[in-house]
């Protein structure tokens, strides 16, 4: 029987492995930045192990929606790029996560979709774990963590060295795809797997990513209302809510006024972080007022801008759902934003507990992969077509 988007066809699955989808998710976790080449070990597994297991096209308006997102408008931004001058390594660079995505998206015919996104969330767990451990022992031997990462990547892992915290000498850990364990601990919260989210959201305090702990407790607040949660869920996270509450604002109020004045300034522009996003935001604005078309249509890919925050000519910036606009333009975001939105709305009204917790799970990692350069990685592409198939189907 054929699968068809968005209806009540089901095809079965003839394969499942989730231990394996979690080695290969655990190596794009590990080198997104590519430092070590095990990145494109994995996605060269996803692709066969794709293909072996078959290629499909569904006949519906919604797939064939997204199939012009994810292949048919970036291929035609890559040659568009191309045409006005864009450079040829970073313009294949910006379309290679499409064609990663579209690996997930056409074919895993035979694959059981619940493991791709299990191995999703066990990898970011693993993650965590792993971040946790390399702060005990950065504190242990500091030097030699900080000439380990130096030697084989530096800065393509992500951003690793001491750091100043309200006065205090703190390892800073934080790997390229860090904010891809947003949705790896909603799902788990979620999933009344406490000590799990736990471990993740500790991750990211450790991390000191503050947007990525700020979308979790967002969610979680949301989701508490949200009347399909279970009642487990919603008593534990009220009392953890309110716990954390008590400990932070009697315990430790003085730590908790640094750090949401900390963050209050990262949003308004009163530090360095918030200023140079007020910076792009603005250069974003000249450009769009100078050149109009390329907000309706993009600049194609390969092109960089001016940014008064560095005063040099870029191709990423942290607002990544307004780089994206600069790159594919408004028409083609608000696509994608509309089939993230269809694609949560989907997964929540599931019957599925599995599906719900992605609903809120895809939403947080919408909202977190903005703040940085990850919305148009192949993690969070290969992510959501994973998400896009699971809605096409619904299975326990």
């Amino acid at each position: 029987m054929s699968l068809t988007f968005g209806s009540g066809h089901f095809y079965t699955p003839k394969k499942s492995n989730n231990s394996l989808m979690t080695i290969l998710w655990f190596l794009l976790f590990l080198d997104l930045g590519g430092a070590l080449g095990i990145k494109y070990i994995a996605i060269f597994a996803f692709g066969v192990i794709g293909l072996l297991s078959g290629f499909r096209i569904r006949q519906t308006a919604e797939f064939l929606c997204i199939a012009f997102l994810i292949v048919f408008w970036p291929v035609f931004c890559f040659f568009f790029g191309l045409v006005k001058g864009g450079d040829f390594n970073i313009a294949l660079t910006q379309l290679t996560p499409f064609f990663c995505a579209a690996i997930i998206l056409f074919t895993f015919l035979r694959y059981e979709q619940k493991d791709v996104l299990v191995g999703f969330y066990n990898a970011g767990l693993m993650l965590a774990i792993l971040v946790h451990l390399i702060f005990i022992l950065w504190i242990i031997i500091p030097e030699f963590w900080v000439s380990f990462f130096g030697e084989i990547g530096g800065n393509l892992h992500g951003n690793f060295g001491i750091r100043q915290v309200m006065g205090s000498e703190i390892p800073g850990i934080y790997f390229r795809s860090t904010l891809m364990l947003v949705p790896c601990c909603i799902y788990y919260f979620l999933n009344n797997s406490y000590i799990k989210g736990v471990i993740i959201l500790s991750a990211l305090l450790i991390a000191w990513s503050k947007a990525g702990a700020l979308v979790v407790l967002l969610i979680v607040f949301i989701s508490m209302f949200d009347l399909k949660s279970n009642n487990q869920f919603r008593i534990w996270s009220i009392v953890a809510f309110v716990a954390l509450l008590f400990l932070l604002l009697v315990l430790n109020g003085a730590a908790v006024e640094n750090f949401t004045t900390s963050t209050y300034q990262a949003v308004v522009g009163d530090n360095y972080t918030g200023m140079v996003r007020y910076e792009h935001f603005y250069s974003l604005l000249d450009l769009w007022w100078d050149e109009p078309s390329t907000f309706i249509f993009g600049q194609g890919f390969g092109i960089s801008f001016y940014t008064t925050a560095y005063n040099k000519w870029v191709h990423n910036i942290e607002l990544d759902h307004l780089n994206l606009i600069r790159k594919l333009g408004l028409i083609w975001m608000v696509l994608f934003s509309a089939i993230v939105l269809s694609c949560f709305l989907k997964l929540r009204n599931s019957n599925s507990p599995l599906s719900y917790s992605n609903s809120w799970a895809l939403l947080g990692a919408f909202l977190a992969a903005g703040t940085n350069p990850l919305l148009a990685s192949p993690i969070f592409l290969m992510y959501f077509m994973a998400l896009i198939n699971r809605s096409a189907y619904e299975k326990k």
